[in-house]
């Protein structure tokens, strides 16, 4: 790729990265937060802090949580990839770099719907759903849990202090 198209190639798409993870983080954790409560309140009616419910729970929270951050990025996260992956240069059987088949983003998600559709910005959905809540499901009742620790840790140490 540097070959190529230098250090720049490096950061192509990282607007569309930028939106998409910006707008995928925001989703998520307040998605996992909002989930946490409404099953507080739905099925505890409010008597268990959200912060404190089962592990069961907090992985029906991570679950829905991914899901609803996927369904919020999905096209744009896929055009990024598609326009990302079309800019690797590899070179076919002749030696020859193939000729880029997006000119841009907006162009690619012409193309894609096009071709495939309202249907072609969801491609891969299900597996990436999938994968991805099997992911939430461990990390984010963990990180649950792990919090209080680091916390009490970062509290216990003098930060100021220098060796």
């Amino acid at each position: 790729l540097t070959e190529t198209e230098g250090v720049r190639g490096l950061f192509r798409c990282w607007h569309l990265e930028a939106m998409s993870n910006s707008l995928g983080r925001l989703t998520y954790f307040a998605t996992y937060e909002g989930c946490k409560r409404g099953l507080s309140r739905y099925w505890y009616h409010g008597e268990v802090d959200a912060d404190s419910l089962p592990t069961g729970c907090r992985v029906v929270a991570a679950i829905a949580t991914s899901t609803c951050g996927w369904l919020s990025i999905f096209p744009l996260d896929l055009i990024k990839n598609k326009v990302q992956a079309d800019h690797i240069a590899i070179k076919g059987p002749d030696n020859k770099i193939p000729a880029r088949q997006f000119n841009s983003a907006t162009h690619c998600a012409r193309e894609t719907y096009r071709f495939h559709g309202f249907q072609g910005f969801w491609r891969g959905l299900p597996i990436t759903i999938l994968r991805s809540g099997i992911v939430a499901a461990v990390s984010l009742p963990m990180y649950d849990t792990l919090r209080p620790l680091f916390r009490q840790f970062v509290h216990s140490k003098d930060l100021s202090e220098t060796r």
